[in-house]
């Protein structure tokens, strides 16, 4: 009885890793174990058989074992084919273990180092939210006090535009004094004009009024010495009444 054995191994690689997929078929692997058993040694083995017989029997049974043995032997060659087939994918495997391990390993350390500066980038971002914080009060008063300024600005141009009339009113008023004080300086010099005209004609007038007084003092006096003549002349004459 023939018996045939049909092997095949595939590999396949997925995603950059090496991986295996063994694929092993036995087909059409038929051992007669019955032609085993019949090998076995039974007690009616010579009592059933004439010895050509059993020779015979003992030829087909020989034959019967060598094929069957020769079949075993492949078998174990493809078997240990595949032994050594997945041995060398095991240990390649292993290695590939081995290297994800490191990687793992090394993956593992990042992540650490990936942690720790993701803490330290909180950290940071909450110093930085902290100081956005205080900046935005900041602008809040800045703006306030921009609000302020601004609404101080308008004031402010008021009272310029208000000291600005002020100032044209002034000037308006200060052209009119200006205009007043020339016609009245004008007037100054012809009141001084004739003030000068009306001394000089009153200077012969003093002058007489002078010599007119210096000849009334005189004429007081010729009086009084006449008067007091008289009294005298007066006491005079009583005296000698």
């Amino acid at each position: 009885m023939n018996s045939k054995i049909e092997n095949k191994i595939g590999f396949e690689k997925k995603a950059g890793h090496t991986q295996y997929k063994n694929i092993i078929y036995l087909s059409k692997l038929t051992l007669t174990f019955l032609t085993l058993l019949s090998l076995a040694p039974t007690r009616s083995f010579a009592a059933d058989l004439t010895p050509e017989e059993g020779l015979k029997k003992l030829s087909q049974n020989i034959e019967t074992s060598t094929k069957n043995r020769d079949e075993y032997n492949k078998a174990i060659d493809q078997v240990s084919h595949n032994i050594i087939t997945l041995d060398s994918a095991t240990n390649e495997l292993s290695t590939h273990k081995k290297k994800l391990q490191q990687q793992m390993s090394e993956n593992k350390s990042t992540l650490a180092l990936h942690t720790k500066k993701l803490q330290e980038i909180e950290k940071s971002r909450q110093d930085e939210e902290k100081k956005k914080q205080s900046d935005l009060l900041k602008i809040q008063q800045l703006e306030k006090a921009l609000a302020q300024l601004k609404e101080l600005q308008t004031i402010r141009q008021d009272r310029i535009d208000k000291l600005a009339q002020d100032r044209l009113a002034i000037e308006t008023s200060q052209k009119e004094g200006e205009s007043l004080q020339q016609t009245l300086a004008q007037e100054s010099k012809t009141l001084d004009q004739r003030i000068d005209a009306l001394k000089k004609e009153t200077a012969p007038w003093r002058s007489k009024k002078k010599s007119y007084e210096k000849e009334s003092a005189r004429w007081n006096k010729e009086i009084d010495r006449h008067e007091k003549m008289q009294t005298e002349v007066k006491l005079l004459i009583d005296e000698t009444t």
